[in-house]
């Protein structure tokens, strides 16, 4: 939930808990009831889970984390390219 203010996010916590699904005290969250979360959930979380479930069954799926680590090298800010070298 990035950009969304701490108020935001305990009104809906706390509409949430009183359908018994969660329970939420000073930003910690216990899951109570997962199934009554999911059914709750949009259509997102059903295709999101899909795809996330697809990638990691792939042999060949390869995370962020690698491509960023074996595509590029790291620089420090001094060692930073100039226009000529590019």
């Amino acid at each position: 939930m990035l950009g969304v203010q701490r108020t935001s996010i305990g009104m809906i916590a706390n509409s949430i808990q009183r359908t018994g699904a969660i329970r939420y005290v000073r930003g910690r969250v216990e899951i109570i009831d997962l199934d009554r979360i999911r059914a709750s959930a949009c259509d997102c979380y059903r295709i999101v889970r899909e795809e996330q479930e697809k990638y990691l069954a792939d042999e060949n799926f390869m995370p962020m984390s690698d491509i960023r680590q074996t595509s590029v090298p790291y620089m420090r800010d001094t060692e930073l390219a100039s226009p000529q070298e590019l």
